[in-house]
């Protein structure tokens, strides 16, 4: 990230697109001013956003707008991709499954408050 490439998608670009549009960022959570695209969102000025990435990457609490904002998509940081990553991942499923079969722990579990408290 550097000075030109932090909030590069500020309020000022993110007003300039169409109102359908939908921002879709995979790379750095710093490039997108969350702040601003929250509120450009709530104003229904923009169609919507996918972000796996967010800046903060963890929101101040479990009632952040990041979490509740109409058309706004937050993935768990999934876009990078290995060739094993669905192996791997079908592996990760198939034990918490039989974890929860066997009335066991579930290994990795977050909720919104974790999150919230830098988890």
């Amino acid at each position: 990230m550097t000075k030109n490439t932090h909030h590069f998608f500020d309020e000022t670009i993110l007003r300039a697109l169409p109102q359908h549009a939908v921002l879709i960022n995979v790379g750095r959570g710093g490039v997108v001013d969350t702040g601003a695209l929250i509120r450009i969102l709530q104003e229904e000025k923009l169609g919507g956003a996918a972000l796996d990435v967010i800046d903060p990457p963890t929101p101040s609490s479990s009632t952040d707008p990041v979490w509740t904002t109409p058309r706004l998509l937050i993935t768990p940081k999934v876009a990078a991709f290995y060739p094993e990553y669905q192996n791997k991942l079908e592996e990760f499923i198939e034990n918490q499954v039989l974890r929860y079969l066997k009335g066991e722990t579930l290994r990795d579990m977050m909720t919104l408050n974790d999150l919230a408290e830098g988890g």
